[in-house]
């Protein structure tokens, strides 16, 4: 009986281990997609400031014209 305990030991700590990986992968899945929303949220944030300097200088000048 007593040789049984570390048998079950090890087939449990392999079992988790393989309860792990499929973890780590999902969470090694879920920081790559973050990563890559925080790309795309970063470009659209320079092509946001970009139109805005850009709308910024238009409005300028047409107050320039008014004056």
């Amino acid at each position: 009986p007593l040789s049984d305990q570390p048998k079950k030991g090890k087939a449990a700590s392999k079992k988790q281990q393989q309860q792990q990986q499929p973890k780590q992968q999902s969470f090694e899945q879920d920081l790559l997609e973050m990563q890559e929303k925080m790309e795309q949220l970063r470009l659209e944030k320079e092509k946001t400031e970009e139109l805005l300097k850009a709308k910024d200088e238009i409005l300028k000048q047409k107050d320039e014209e008014i004056e």
